[in-house]
C-alpha cells in the first residue's frame, strides 16, 4: 500500500485561544522569579518561604488562566498536590522536595524548547509524547449504534477536566464533568466509570478514597488520578477498590486504554459455563446456584452431546464431573485441550474423590481445579467465579495486538471464521471491511517509528470504541486492520464506516513543533458471499486497491461503488 505525504496542519496563531507575547514574557519573568523562591524553600523548609513559593504559582496561574494551557496547568496543580501532602501530613518533607524538584525541572527545560511544550494551548500539545484529539465526534446514523459507556470526570482542574471529555468523547465515551465530589453527588449522574483526582480542595485523601469505596460498592467503578506516586497512596486506592491508578501527567492513548480495560471487564461479567453430568438432578441444582449470580449455564448429559454441540459453543469455563458411564472426565478434559479454541477456558472438576492423587491426576490432563461435591454451594461458586475472573483477564491479554489493544491477527481471522460459519446457519448478513492508513510510510519516515506507533493505537482505539459489543476489530498486520460487522447491511455498514474515516482524518498528531493528519481507505465486501474468510479478505484488498487508486481517503464497497 502506499503512504500519506507529510502534512503541516498547526493551528493559525491569530485565534484569541492562543497566549499573547507579553504574557509569554510576563510568564518567564515570573518562572525565573518562581526558581528562586524554589530554591530558598527547599533550602529553609520554612512556611513564610513555601508560602511566598506558592504565592508565586498563583500569579503564574493567574497569567495563564485564560488559555487552555493544559501541560502547565498539570505541572503547576501536581506542585500545589505536594505541597498539600505536606500540610496535611500525607506526605513527608523529603519526598515532596524530591518530587517539586522534578516538576520545577520540567518547567525550566521547557523554557530551553523553542516552542516551549508549557506554552501550547489545548489544540496544540499534549502533556506526554502522545496524541491530541481535536475534532468534534460525528453523530451517529440511527440505524447503527455503537456502545456509549459514560464516564464522569472529577477533578478542581477546569483544563484538566475540558482535556479529559474531549479525549473521552472523540473516543465514543459520554463525558460528565465535575470540579467537585460534591458537586458530583449533587448531580446523582448514572455513569459507569468515574475517572476521579486524588487531591482537591476542601477534601482529604482519606475521604477521596471513602468516596470511592462507596462508588464501588454501588457498582460503579473509579480510576484515580494524581501526580502522587508513593506506596502509601497505591495502598489506599487497592484497599478503596479502585479499578486503577493513573499518574498525571498522563499519556492519553493509556488513559483510553485503561478505562477501556475497566469498562470491558465490567461488560464481561456475565459468563457461560458448559456442566457436564450425567445426573441431571446436579445439573438443575448448579444451573440455580450459578443463575443467582448472572452466569449462564449450557447443562449437557453425555460426551458425545458435548461433542456434537462444541461448534456452537463458547463457554468461559467447563465443570466436568469426573465419574460418567463409558467415559471419564479426564478423557474428555485430554480432548477439550486439543481444540485450539478452549485453550484459555478453564476445566474445573466436581467430584466426591478429592484426594491429592485425584488432585495430581487432574492437573496432569490439563484441567485446573477440583472442587469436591460436598463443599457448599456459595463456596463453590465463589471458587468458580475467581476462575472466571481471571481466566478472561489472561485470555484477553493473549488474544490482544500490544500495541493498538484490538484483537490479533489469529484471533480476528478465527472471529471472522466463527461469525462466517454461524451466518451461513442462521442466514445473517455480515460485513467485512480491510482498513488500510494512507502514506503511512511517509509517517514513520517523517517522524519517526514512535509517532507511527501512536497514529496506529489511535486508531485501534477509535476503532473499537466505534463498534458494536457484537462487531470484531482486530489488526490484520502493519497498518492494516479488518472489521467484522454482524448482523448489518452493506449501505448501513458504509455509512458508519465513512463517518468513523472523516472523524480519523480530523485528528491533529504531534511531533515536536510540527502536527499532521493522517487519513484512512477501506475496501468492505459482505462476508456471506465467500465461502472462507480468507476470499472475502482478498476481496475486500482488491477494493481496497481501488479506493487507494482513486485517490485515498474513501471507501469503496462490494460492487465498486465509491464513498
Amino acid at each position: 500500500m502506499s503512504h500519506r505525504e507529510k502534512t503541516d496542519s498547526r493551528p493559525s496563531k491569530d485565534s484569541s485561544n492562543y497566549i499573547g507575547d507579553d504574557e509569554i514574557t510576563l510568564y518567564y519573568q515570573q518562572l525565573k522569579h518562581l526558581i528562586k523562591l524554589w530554591g530558598a524553600a527547599r533550602k529553609s523548609k520554612t512556611k513564610s518561604d513555601i508560602t511566598a513559593f506558592e504565592r508565586c504559582l498563583t500569579d503564574i496561574t493567574d497569567i495563564c488562566a485564560p488559555y487552555t494551557l493544559f501541560a502547565l496547568h498539570q505541572v503547576i496543580a501536581s506542585i500545589k498536590e505536594n505541597i498539600q501532602s505536606v500540610n496535611s501530613r500525607e506526605l513527608n518533607l523529603k519526598q515532596a522536595i524530591e518530587k517539586i524538584d522534578n516538576l520545577v525541572n520540567k518547567l525550566i527545560k521547557g523554557s530551553k524548547e523553542t516552542p516551549d511544550p508549557m506554552l501550547m494551548t489545548y489544540e496544540e500539545s499534549v502533556p506526554t509524547e502522545s496524541i491530541e484529539v481535536f475534532a468534534k465526534p460525528i453523530a451517529q446514523k440511527p440505524k447503527f449504534h455503537a456502545s456509549t459507556n459514560t464516564v464522569a470526570v472529577i477533578d478542581d482542574e477546569k483544563s484538566t477536566r475540558e482535556m479529559c471529555g474531549a479525549i473521552l468523547e472523540q473516543f465514543n465515551f459520554k463525558s460528565l464533568l465535575y470540579a467537585s465530589i460534591e458537586e458530583y453527588q449533587k448531580s446523582k449522574p448514572k455513569v459507569e466509570l468515574v475517572l476521579l483526582d486524588v487531591i482537591m480542595p476542601g477534601v482529604t485523601q482519606k475521604q477521596v478514597f471513602e468516596f470511592a469505596n462507596s462508588q464501588f460498592q454501588n457498582g460503579t467503578r473509579v480510576i484515580t488520578c494524581s501526580g502522587l506516586f508513593t506506596l502509601e497512596t497505591r495502598l489506599a486506592a487497592v484497599r478503596a477498590n479502585v479499578a486503577d491508578f493513573i499518574v498525571k501527567p498522563f499519556n492519553n492513548t493509556s488513559l483510553i486504554e485503561k478505562i477501556n480495560r475497566v469498562v470491558q471487564r465490567k461488560k464481561n461479567a456475565q459468563y457461560t459455563i458448559v456442566l457436564v453430568d450425567d445426573q441431571e438432578s446436579m445439573g438443575n441444582f448448579y444451573r440455580t446456584i450459578f443463575e443467582q449470580h448472572d452466569i449462564h449455564v449450557e447443562f449437557i448429559k453425555t460426551a458425545q452431546e458435548l461433542f456434537d454441540s462444541l461448534e456452537n459453543l463458547k463457554p468461559d469455563l467447563f465443570l466436568l464431573d469426573m465419574f460418567m458411564p463409558d467415559i471419564n472426565g479426564l478423557e474428555i478434559a485430554t480432548m477439550l485441550r486439543q481444540e485450539e479454541k478452549f485453550d484459555f477456558a478453564p476445566i474445573i472438576f466436581l467430584t466426591s474423590d478429592d484426594t491429592a492423587e485425584t488432585k495430581l491426576s487432574v492437573l496432569e490432563y490439563g484441567a485446573d481445579d477440583v472442587i469436591s461435591k460436598q463443599t457448599p454451594a456459595h463456596f463453590v461458586a465463589r471458587q468458580v467465579i475467581a476462575r472466571l475472573n481471571r481466566s478472561n483477564v489472561i485470555s484477553n491479554f493473549v488474544s490482544k495486538d500490544a500495541l493498538t489493544g484490538v484483537l490479533n491477527h489469529g484471533q480476528i481471522i478465527e472471529s471472522a471464521s466463527s461469525v462466517l460459519r454461524l451466518s451461513k446457519r442462521n442466514n445473517t448478513e455480515n460485513v467485512l471491511a480491510l482498513i488500510d492508513l494512507d502514506k503511512f510510510k511517509e509517517v514513520n519516515d517523517t517522524y519517526g517509528h514512535g509517532a507511527g506507533d501512536r497514529v496506529l493505537c489511535t486508531l485501534g482505539q477509535q476503532l473499537r470504541r466505534s463498534m458494536r459489543d457484537t462487531d470484531k476489530v482486530g489488526r490484520y498486520g502493519g497498518e492494516e486492520f479488518i472489521i467484522v460487522l454482524q448482523g448489518v447491511e452493506l449501505d448501513d455498514a458504509l455509512a458508519k464506516l465513512n463517518d468513523m474515516r472523516e472523524n480519523f482524518g480530523q485528528l491533529k498528531f504531534q511531533h515536536g513543533s510540527k502536527y499532521f493528519c493522517v487519513t484512512f481507505s477501506a475496501g468492505v465486501v459482505l462476508l456471506n458471499d465467500y465461502g472462507q474468510v480468507r476470499a472475502a479478505i482478498n476481496a475486500a484488498d482488491s477494493r481496497l486497491y481501488e479506493a487507494k487508486a482513486a485517490g485515498r481517503n474513501n471507501i469503496i464497497g462490494k460492487d465498486s461503488t465509491r464513498h
